[in-house]
């Protein structure tokens, strides 16, 4: 990693699309070995516009380590089962290097006092004095993502909060970019919960849960599995249905509530199947299960394909 960061830096970058590619088994035993660290390592990403990309190779490496530094890279997280996949991921990110739209993508967000940025679908987060930045990485040609943010907001000291003067900044052929968001986002405390329930916007509200509870609770569940910890991912599973179906009784989201039934029950399904059968088939499984359902958690919540 820090030779590949290495040579990115000596380089003048021209007009090219710059872009890092670690390929390991992400078990981290020489050097740097914290994985907090090895993500303020990519980081260094975000400020020289380059990506790192990270591919996870066979069924023992850390999958949520490989994430963490493609996440802190504003790069993408592969996950490769079989070693013959190899070209196919090297296609994969050159076809994407030859179609960006805009580069160094970020999004500032003022702060408001009594109102803290949580998290942002994954992508890291820097504070500053006064704002918060979100890094969603590179953006391709006819490309729309959508970011969801999770604010924690004090006791109410007053009725309303205004989140104003958020905007947007990228390069674009060269040229830099900054964009404001025309219209604030306001948060009312309302004593009356039914006055809650009736403000929540059905479809938005329906695409948060879709792309990003549903699949920050995949990515949950795959730690819990791979930990052996079958009882805390079921309850994590039930949480989460109990806690939508008791939003969605009012908000009557057709794709949410098939979400619930068919979605998280088969979830919960393959949560029990890991655990059974012989010592060995479970150590498999919880392996592999737990690659391939951390992977397409994080590669829908971030959506970044």
């Amino acid at each position: 990693l820090k030779t590949g960061i290495d040579t990115i830096l000596q380089k003048p970058k021209g007009n090219r699309i710059r872009k890092v590619i670690l390929i390991s088994d992400g078990l981290a035993n020489r050097g740097i070995v914290n994985p907090w660290d090895l993500g303020r390592m990519a980081s260094i990403a975000l400020e020289n516009d380059f990506a790192v990309a990270t591919v996870g190779v066979g069924d023992s490496f850390n999958e949520q380590l490989m994430a963490h530094i493609a996440d802190q890279g504003a790069g993408t997280y592969h996950y490769m089962e079989n070693p013959d996949a190899f070209a196919m991921v090297f296609e994969h990110e050159f076809l994407k290097s030859r179609h960006v739209a805009a580069t160094s993508l970020e999004v500032h967000i003022p702060k408001v006092q009594g109102v803290r940025l949580l998290s942002a679908g994954g992508f890291p987060i820097k504070e500053f004095t006064d704002h918060y930045a979100v890094y969603p990485g590179n953006l391709l040609s006819g490309q729309a993502r959508k970011l969801f943010l999770r604010f924690q907001a004090s006791t109410p000291s007053k009725e309303s909060y205004t989140l104003k003067g958020i905007w947007i900044s990228y390069v674009s052929q060269g040229t830099f970019y900054r964009e404001p968001l025309e219209k604030p986002f306001s948060v009312v405390w309302a004593k009356d919960q039914s006055e809650v329930l009736s403000s929540i916007h059905k479809q938005a509200w329906e695409e948060k849960v879709l792309q990003e509870d549903y699949n920050r609770l995949r990515e949950e569940v795959a730690a819990d599995v791979k930990a052996g910890k079958e009882e805390a991912a079921i309850q994590k599973i039930e949480t989460y249905v109990q806690e939508k179906k008791a939003l969605n009784d009012s908000v009557q989201s057709k794709e949410v509530d098939k979400n619930l039934q068919e979605d998280a029950e088969g979830l919960k399904t393959m949560v029990r199947d890991t655990f059974e059968g012989s010592p060995a088939a479970v150590s498999q499984k919880q392996k592999s299960n737990a690659k391939s359902l951390q992977y397409e958690g994080y590669k829908e919540r971030r959506s970044k394909e």
